[in-house]
């Protein structure tokens, strides 16, 4: 915290904001606002998909490491996940189900076979 005597200078106090906005934003709240948001996110922890602690935390841009299980991602910038991640995932997890959901027909269509070969 930077403070001089001169009544004309502009304390470092003055300046708006929360103390993980960046004190050279602005002229405007919705813009400090949002760099505060970001800065949140980008320094809070997240779950772990391996281990399930909240021990992920952000090593560098898109690189997030779980400090518990040394596990390491590849995530956003600034989360842990993107928007498009998430509905990659999403897709991704519902052509998994419906390839299960097949072999499990598959294999209760040949039991049912198997069965009726025996009789």
């Amino acid at each position: 915290m930077i403070k001089v005597d001169d009544s004309n200078s502009l304390h470092q106090d003055s300046i708006k904001g929360d103390s993980l906005a960046n004190p050279s934003i602005r002229y405007g709240a919705s813009i400090r606002k949002l760099s505060d948001a970001v800065k949140k996110q980008k320094i809070s922890k997240y779950k772990c998909e391996v281990c399930g602690r909240l021990e992920v935390r952000r090593i560098s841009t898109s690189i997030w490491k779980c400090s518990h299980c040394n596990t390491v991602y590849a995530g956003g910038a600034y989360t842990f996940t993107t928007p498009s991640g998430e509905n990659a995932r999403r897709i991704i997890e519902g052509i998994a189900a419906k390839a299960l959901q097949s072999q499990q027909a598959k294999q209760v269509q040949q039991t049912q076979q198997v069965q009726q070969t025996q009789e």
